[in-house]
């Protein structure tokens, strides 16, 4: 019965129009946060969106009562090293007289190009614009540079590029607003999932690091982030606990190694260093990496990186690890920190280590547990509670 009601879901889009704006498609005018196109990808009814929210069992946790309409947006932003690139990601509107707010929704780790929230679907952005913008919120969905309709490759776990992409979605987004006819709401929330809890406090750090800015983040949550990437995420991925282990390991070296210019070899051994570039190209899917590399992490890496990593001496992968975790700075906005106790893929202890990292200086940082629940149970534990808090936070004006 739920595969039937997906169908009659995907069979009842609606009419989306078109917006007229003033688009920057040459990036000798282009610049960062300012739009490129706007494309409508699709609309869907309310009722449509309450079936998708019923087959994800959330219907009762988290009620929707509009319908709402879809866009691709492409964008300018700044890649690692300062080039400017496009990017693209999904705004959606409620079908309501006002914004309620706006919630910027990064998502988890996808390897293929096309397994993004702006090539909308339920399993890609379409169940998050019925959560948030079916409740009278403003969805803004960031593919990330190198998915999506980018061409750039991946920056993966790359904070600073990451959260680019992210505020300068936000800043375009506020032309998109314009030409739909609304007016820019004061609440900004912040939420994501795995990567995209990552990603959401980086764009945090962000802009709070420049309060010229005209973005005021009111709150963010992270849902199994992991933010301590030296010293609790790659130990707990060397583990091999999770099946996806080698494959975050094996991304993140790719992507450090083309973006500041080190040895992919000096981490990563044959035949495996050969294989990264072509594996994590934006077309493979995650099944098809992981069937690649071994199931332990310890397996593809070079015995002199191990030696050095196992006596505690420095290597270059780790001091960018370091570099790209986000505990050096306080801040100002309150944050919670939603964790699964079974995940295996982002260890529990990020979310803990983290809040009483943030408290301990002063900021309103939480860690809660949702329960005795794995990687993905934990985001569809954690919605509910997320929304839920961001209703206490946002007035109701959207009717």
């Amino acid at each position: 019965m739920r595969s039937a009601l997906l169908a009659s879901l995907l069979s009842a889009v609606a009419c989306t129009p078109a917006l007229r704006i003033g688009t920057q498609l040459d990036s000798a005018q282009g610049r960062p946060g300012t739009v490129a196109s706007v494309t409508p990808v699709g609309g869907y009814p309310g009722w449509a969106l309450r079936a998708l929210i019923w087959t994800q069992g959330l219907s009762a946790a988290v009620p929707t009562q509009y319908g709402v309409s879809l866009y691709r947006v492409e964008y300018w932003t700044t890649a690692p090293g300062g080039r400017l690139a496009l990017a693209s990601g999904l705004v959606t509107f409620p079908r309501a007289a006002e914004l309620r707010g706006v919630v910027s929704f990064q998502h988890g780790t996808a390897s293929e190009r096309s397994a993004a929230p702006s090539t909308p679907d339920p399993n890609n952005g379409i169940v998050a614009a019925a959560v948030f913008a079916g409740h009278g919120y403003l969805l803004v969905a960031p593919d990330y540079l190198g998915l999506g309709t980018s061409m750039e490759p991946h920056p993966y776990y790359h904070a600073e590029s990451t959260a680019n992409a992210v505020v300068d979605l936000l800043r375009a987004s506020r032309e998109v607003v314009a030409a739909a006819g609304f007016r820019w709401p004061a609440a900004l929330f912040l939420a994501g999932f795995s990567q995209g809890g990552h990603a959401t406090l980086a764009a945090q750090h962000a802009i709070e690091a420049n309060p010229g800015d005209e973005l005021r983040v009111r709150a963010s949550a992270s849902v199994a982030g992991p933010f301590d990437l030296a010293g609790i995420g790659f130990p707990s991925a060397l583990e091999g606990r999770s099946r996806f282990a080698s494959l975050y390991i094996a991304w993140i070296a790719n992507s450090y190694a083309r973006i500041y210019g080190m040895p992919l070899g000096s981490v990563i051994r044959e035949p495996y260093q050969s294989q990264l570039p072509l594996l994590f190209d934006g077309a493979h899917r995650g099944d098809a990496i992981v069937a690649a590399l071994p199931a332990q992490p310890r397996d593809m890496l070079t015995p002199e990186f191990l030696t050095d990593y196992d006596a505690g001496r420095e290597t270059w992968f780790l001091t960018r690890l370091a570099e790209n975790s986000l505990l050096d700075w306080i801040p100002d906005a309150p944050i919670r920190l939603y964790y699964g106790d079974a995940d295996m893929d982002v260890a529990p202890e990020e979310a803990r280590s983290a809040a009483t990292h943030f408290a301990a200086s002063g900021s309103e940082v939480r860690a809660i547990a949702v329960g005795a629940v794995d990687h993905e149970g934990s985001v569809l534990a954690a919605v509910p509670l997320l929304r839920a808090w961001f209703d206490e936070l946002a007035p109701a004006t959207a009717r």
